[in-house]
Parts: structure tokens; sequence; C-alpha cells
């Protein structure tokens, strides 16, 4: 649909994203900063042993930076380059939840399942306090973390330890939810 969009990723030491993305035929560069008139854009990757293919971005226009930390797990390495970039975070959009077919096929429906249910939910809001604790933004916005089961499995997503996203704000006064479907927005200057 958008045939000259660039595709950019992150300057891993080991790029398996671009080797990937190069098997794979999809055109891409790896940028660790690029403008575009006084916008500002930074990926930062986030460095795990395991699984170097996330990334954050930050976007900084006019003085004024969004953090984007979808599926990056703390790394404190990875927030020491974030804020050496942005040391002043307007807004941080923060895992809140995560997909996965823990606990809900793991255990049969019943007490157990829910208690796992139940602490999956707790590790993901301390996931999300420990992440806007080391950003520091003015506002967070929990995100990336809504999925339903169809099919067959429906019956297990009141099983899955995932929360609604309006749960973040019982803990932190600085939460935004945005409204669902696309037209929702905030305003970064006030």
């Amino acid at each position: 649909k958008y045939p000259s969009a660039k595709v950019l990723i992150a300057p891993f030491s080991n790029n398996i994203l671009s080797k990937k993305m190069d098997r794979n035929g999809i055109a891409h560069e790896i940028e660790s900063n690029i403008s575009i008139g006084k916008t500002n854009i930074w990926v930062v990757p986030n460095e795990r042993v395991w699984h170097d293919v996330d990334s954050a971005i930050i976007v900084q226009h006019d003085g004024h930076s969004v953090v984007n930390m979808n599926d990056n797990i703390y790394n404190e390495g990875q927030i020491k380059k974030i804020k050496n970039v942005v040391p002043k975070i307007d807004i941080a959009l923060l895992a809140y939840a995560g997909a996965g077919p823990y606990p809900q096929t793991y255990y049969e429906v019943g007490p157990e399942l829910i208690k796992k249910a139940n602490q999956k939910k707790e590790q993901f809001f301390e996931r999300y306090k420990k992440m806007r604790d080391a950003l520091d933004p003015q506002i967070s916005i929990p995100f990336a973390g809504k999925y339903l089961l169809g099919g067959n499995l429906y019956y297990l997503n009141p099983f899955r330890g995932v929360p609604d996203a309006v749960e973040v704000t019982r803990f932190d006064k600085n939460a935004v939810v945005l409204d669902d479907g696309g037209k929702a927005w905030i305003d970064t200057q006030n």
C-alpha cells in the first residue's frame, strides 16, 4: 500500500532481524537515528542474549517526546540509552499485558487456573510499574495488550491473565487510556 515507505530496524550487534528480513526479501534500513524536518526518530535496540529483535522507538518533535516500549522487557542498558537521548519523556507507551497460551491452556478451568491468571496479571502490572518508574514519563499509556481468543477457545478468555488497560489507572495516576477504534489521540503540548 505504501511502496515508498521505509522499514527501519535497530542496529543490533548480532542483527538476527536484519538477516531474517534479508532472507524474506523485505527491504529495510538499519538506523539508530533519522531526522525528518523538525522530527527526530531514534530506534534503540533491546539487546538480550536470547531474543535480539525488539527495539524501542523515540519520536521527538518541537521538544515533545514519545517513547514506544512495545514488546520490550526491562533492560537497564536500553533504559540508559533512552534517557541519554531524551532525559524528559512526555509520553511512554508501556506494555501492561502479554499474549500467549499461559495459563489458560496449562490448567483445567477451576481455582488453580483462576489463581494463575491473577498471578500473571499482577506480574505484568509489576513489569509496567518498573518500566514506568525507570522512564519517569509525564504520561503513561497502557499499550499493546489487548487480544481475545476466538473459535472453540473462546471460553478461556476469562482465564488469560490479561487485564483491561483501564485497570492500570488504579495504581498509575498519570496513566491515560485511549479509546479503541483508531481515532484516539493525545495532545502532547498540554
